[in-house]
């Protein structure tokens, strides 16, 4: 990961990113995010379903927030199937809404959020211009509470 994370740093052409469905760690995870806080051409991050955080709380929603505090390009972020529970949402809500203005499509799914936590965050994004449509989807042996997909888009200015 650190080889990555230094490509990004010195990239100039890469605008899409995928790492869905590997298998880092938290060390690379966070590696990525320093990466892409600094990284000026990064337009889209795919980074849902790491199975490293699928059933692990972690320090990752952190990592997440201060990338999105730091970094004016990124315009799509798909972190569905991270286990980022009530508290590592508002994290990344309250940094995405206080120091993002480049970011237009937030992508979260199977996050093991509560009803209240996808309705606080909905009604902050809507605030800050953002529409956002939410969904409830049942997956087998999963708890409901958890079971619920978040698509935020920012409105045009």
């Amino acid at each position: 990961m650190l080889h990555l994370a230094d490509l990004l740093e010195a990239n100039e052409g890469l605008d899409y990113l995928d790492i869905t469905r590997t298998s880092i760690d938290m060390v690379g995870a966070a590696t990525i995010c320093a990466a892409i806080r600094r990284n000026s051409t990064v337009q889209t991050l795919r980074m849902g379903d790491i199975a490293q955080f699928q059933v692990v709380e972690s320090e990752l929603p952190s990592h997440i927030g201060r990338m999105l505090q730091f970094n004016s390009t990124l315009q799509i972020l798909d972190i569905s199937k991270i286990q980022l529970r009530d508290e590592g949402m508002e994290i990344i809500t309250d940094d995405l809404l206080k120091f993002n203005r480049s970011l237009t499509s937030l992508t979260i799914s199977r996050c093991d959020l509560t009803s209240r936590n996808v309705l606080y965050d909905v009604h902050c994004m809507r605030n800050d211009r953002f529409t956002s449509t939410v969904t409830r989807s049942p997956v087998r042996g999963q708890k409901p509470s958890g079971n619920f997909s978040v698509k935020a888009q920012r409105l045009p200015s």
